[in-house]
């Protein structure tokens, strides 16, 4: 229905057959993954402060360690396992 390099429309749906789509996805994904962390860090910040509010389940789960100690449970079990040694 489409061909290389055209776009069209048909019953209502606009088909994109562009020759190079590779190169045109690192502008979006930087903007997606800009966009992304942008959001991620103002969740951490009130009135442009960082507050940690362990309260949040996002936030209390991207704590890996407080005060000098591990605090994240999945990192507790891979330094766990890792001191044990490989499995046999």
């Amino acid at each position: 229905m489409s061909s290389p390099g055209e776009t069209i429309e048909a019953h209502g749906v606009r088909i994109l057959a562009p020759l190079n789509l590779a190169s045109t996805m690192p502008d979006h994904a930087s903007l997606l993954f800009s966009r992304n962390l942008t959001n991620f860090l103002e969740a951490f910040s009130e009135e442009g402060a960082f507050q940690l509010d362990l309260e949040d389940e996002i936030q209390a789960g991207c704590l890996i360690t407080r005060g000098g100690e591990i605090v994240h449970p999945r990192t507790l079990e891979a330094v766990a396992e890792n001191k044990e040694g490989p499995a046999s």
